[in-house]
């Protein structure tokens, strides 16, 4: 198995040769352009993605490789030429190679298959079994909380003075089969689509949740995870020596401040669909996919920092080292991203010029010993997952 230090050596020579081609940093058009993140345990591949090629094929692009400026583009079938990837990466990308059309839910799925293999680790494989339980359990919590809202919004004040919230499981579920007897025939749909849609609607709203997030939904949970770690890291950057590293901190805080106030934005709008759930109803039986991809809207947006906020988590007195590896792997912020809020494309100026500025070779884990930074990457893909 080569080193570090080697792998990089091979990456440099496989540039020279030809065998890819480095992309100048620039904002992608779409966030499928940008490509999806892949928890990979490689050290070379950390922060790496993946989208889809020509051909349904599928590449693999890897943020500033050999510690140049850009991205490394390869095909995922080509992916021995610039590394020597683990075992878990291997099968990662076999099973990517098989479902190459894929979303930030769908690699989540296909990360936690993979992961439950125990290749990267009985931690990582615990927490891949205990995301799918808490996913189960979640859907189910989130449905119940669509039928408390239907209640609240179908039956007539007089015939309950105890509101859904507080009563029992039981009685709530007779209520809320007289509030789907109610509302279906006001929607044009029978009772059954309506059983139907608010099941798919559940599984759909379980990563969003409701306002007060009563549920800990995924997203909610991830902004408040990104909230903390722009503050942890401003008090970092207070105290920090090195101008480098103070600016390479500023674009981490810079860029998450960013994606915290957009993510907000998105997910507010979608936690304004709860408070009509008829509404919310009549849209997804007229035009599923529209509502889904409205609803993937911040899994894109957040994806990538999963990995950030693990870097500074797992850093120990390792800080300056971590925050010159998270200002390399910032998310790029597509412009698909101003046509979902409306958001005026200088507010990007400041972040893109910083991370031009901003390219280590971050020699300190380069240099280091495979098995511990495998290991160091393998606590990541417990936390992305």
């Amino acid at each position: 198995m080569q080193t570090p230090t080697e792998s990089l050596e091979h990456a440099r020579r496989a540039v020279k040769s030809g065998a890819g081609y480095i992309v100048e940093d620039f904002r992608p058009s779409t966030f499928l352009e940008r490509g999806i993140t892949a928890p990979f345990t490689t050290p070379f591949l950390l922060g790496s993605r993946v989208r889809p090629a020509a051909r349904g094929a599928v590449e693999i692009v890897v943020p500033n490789p050999a510690g140049v400026r850009g991205s490394y583009v390869v095909p995922i079938s080509a992916l021995s030429e610039i590394c020597v990837p683990t075992l878990h990466d291997r099968l990662l990308c076999k099973a990517i190679e098989e479902r190459p059309n894929i979303a930030p839910a769908t690699m989540l799925a296909l990360a936690r298959s993979v992961t439950k293999e125990g290749l990267a680790g009985e931690a990582a494989a615990s927490a891949a079994i205990t995301g799918e339980q808490l996913d189960r359990d979640q859907r189910i919590l989130t449905n119940f909380r669509l039928l408390i809202h239907l209640v609240e919004q179908a039956e007539p004040r007089h015939e309950n003075s105890i509101p859904p919230g507080r009563d029992t499981p039981a009685n709530v579920e007779q209520r809320a089969r007289r509030a789907i007897a109610r509302t279906a025939p006001e929607l044009g749909i029978s009772v059954a689509d309506m059983v139907v849609a608010l099941e798919q609607l559940a599984a759909v709203f379980a990563p969003i949740g409701f306002r007060g997030d009563p549920t800990r939904a995924r997203y909610q949970r991830q902004l408040e995870d990104l909230q903390a770690l722009t503050l942890e890291t401003m008090a970092w950057l207070s105290n920090a020596t090195s101008a480098q590293d103070a600016g390479a901190a500023s674009l981490v805080v810079r860029s998450a401040e960013m994606t915290v106030e957009l993510g907000q934005q998105l997910l507010s709008g979608l936690l304004d669909c709860s408070a009509d759930i008829r509404g919310m109803v009549c849209r997804w039986t007229r035009d599923q996919d529209a509502f889904l991809e409205l609803a993937a809207r911040p899994a894109w947006l957040l994806d990538g920092w999963a990995t950030l906020i693990g870097i500074w988590r797992t850093a120990g007195k390792n800080i300056a080292v971590a925050v010159r590896e998270m200002a390399m792997l910032v998310p790029t912020m597509p412009k698909e991203v101003n046509v979902w809020t409306g958001c005026d494309d200088r507010l990007f100026d400041i972040t893109t010029r910083a991370r031009s500025r901003f390219v280590f070779r971050l020699e300190e884990w380069r240099s280091g010993g495979i098995v511990e930074i495998v290991a160091r990457n393998e606590a990541l893909v417990s936390r992305m997952i």
